[in-house]
Parts: structure tokens; C-alpha cells; sequence
């Protein structure tokens, strides 16, 4: 709440306090939990599962979750002189930004056919508590920051859109659909008609017929509303 009762004034180390306050200090955070730095930079690893980590993916969990303190570090890299220095390098991939959907790159680990991992990857990438449930565009790009696999754009696709929470909360991308707009209605009768077919009945046979019929075509008037039923097959075509 805002006031301009002069009580309420800051100091100049309060001041300077919020004005270099980080939103999350790291003093906070338990260092001796190892935190997940690229999946939005702060996924637990009890999010991504017990029975992930008995999986023999080992190298994957090398290569997306930084055992360390690295929370702990961030207060000291923002403190340093960064102001004349290159930041492309802030985090080890430096080909994040040029990740591919066609190839593997070297910061990538192949996981094509091993769909235990890929299970469980993009579970991590979009159920998880923090990863915020993204659509499809957001969560492969946090995907091809570490790993790839054939079709993993299709897989995320496929995934997003059988998300039970995303499709129950989220609204609707789809554009809303028009009012319904009847046929017009003909100036005279039998000037438009209507054929329709009645199948997938039991044959039947009628007298100085060849063959028995299982099915019936409609032929109606949209005017007069006058119908006709004759019958035919099903397997019959338009010639």
C-alpha cells in the first residue's frame, strides 16, 4: 500500500536495499538441495521423479540439472563488473538460442528411441510445479536446450494437447464459430432437392427383383418438403 504519511518515508539504506534486492535472495534457498538451473532455473529434482533417477539416464541428469550451489553463486556473478564484459557466455550452452529441431547438436544428448527418458523429460519440461505448463513453442525450446530425439516436435505437440490441466483451464486459441446460416429457400418446387441413404439394413427382397437391397435412398424437395424412398445398395455408385 502506498502513503505519503512522512512517517512512512524510507531511508537511504532502505533505499539502497530494495534497489538492489534480487526478488529471491539465495540466502533463502537450502544449498544443499541441488537445484535444476535451465528448467526455468529453479526445478527440484524431487520434481522430476524417484523413479526418473533409478532410470539409468544418468548423462541427462548431468546435463540438465547442475548438482551444486549455484543458487548460492547467482548474488556474486550479479555483483561483478558485467557492465563491459560479454554476457552471451552467462550460461555453459552457449547454442541454446540456435537449437534445432533437425539435427542433434554437440550441447544436445540423442535420446531417439529411448522413450523412458523422453517420457519423462517432458513431463519435467511442462507438468512440472515450475516449469508453468507452456504450450507447445515454449516447452521444446526448453527441451532442445539439452536433449533431442526424432519427431520431438510432434511429441511436444501431441503432448500439450493431451495435458488434462492445460485443456481445463486454459481458454480457447480456436476462433469462435459463425452464427448457423440456413439454406435458401428455392423459388419453386423440385428447383433444389436432397438425396440422402438409409444403409446397413437387413436384405430384402422385393418381387420382379434380381437381387435383394439394403438400403433406401432419400430424395426430398426442400420446398414442398415431398419425398421419394427407393431402394437400392449400398455398394451402389453414382454411376
Amino acid at each position: 500500500m502506498l502513503s505519503r504519511d512522512p512517517r512512512f518515508i524510507l531511508s537511504a539504506n532502505e533505499v539502497e536495499a530494495k534497489a538492489t534486492q534480487l526478488v529471491l535472495p539465495p540466502e533463502i534457498f537450502d544449498h544443499s538441495t541441488p537445484v535444476a538451473i535451465n528448467v526455468l532455473a529453479a526445478v527440484s529434482l524431487v520434481d522430476f521423479g524417484t523413479d526418473v533417477l533409478d532410470s539409468g539416464i544418468c548423462s541427462i541428469q548431468e546435463a540438465i540439472f547442475q548438482v551444486g550451489y549455484y543458487m548460492a553463486t547467482i548474488g556474486e556473478e550479479s555483483n561483478s563488473d558485467s557492465d563491459d564484459e560479454d554476457d552471451t557466455n552467462e550460461t555453459p550452452y552457449t547454442n541454446e538460442s540456435l537449437a534445432s529441431i533437425r539435427y542433434c547438436q554437440p550441447h544436445q544428448e540423442h535420446l531417439t528411441g529411448n522413450l523412458e527418458s523422453q517420457s519423462a523429460l517432458l513431463k519435467t519440461c511442462h507438468d512440472s510445479s515450475l516449469a508453468g505448463h507452456f504450450g507447445r513453442k515454449k516447452s521444446l525450446e526448453l527441451l532442445l536446450r539439452h536433449c533431442w530425439w526424432r519427431g520431438i516436435s510432434n511429441d511436444v505437440k501431441l503432448y500439450v494437447e493431451s495435458c488434462d490441466l492445460c485443456q481445463r483451464t486454459k481458454s480457447s486459441r480456436s476462433r469462435r464459430m459463425g452464427k448457423l446460416v440456413p439454406l435458401p429457400l428455392p423459388q419453386q418446387n423440385h428447383q433444389e432437392i436432397t438425396v440422402d441413404y438409409v444403409v446397413k439394413l437387413p436384405l430384402s427382397e422385393l418381387p420382379n427383383c434380381s437381387r435383394p437391397f439394403d438400403s433406401i435412398m432419400v430424395i426430398g424437395d426442400l420446398r414442398s418438403k415431398w419425398a421419394r424412398f427407393m431402394p437400392t445398395m449400398e455398394s451402389s455408385t453414382a454411376e
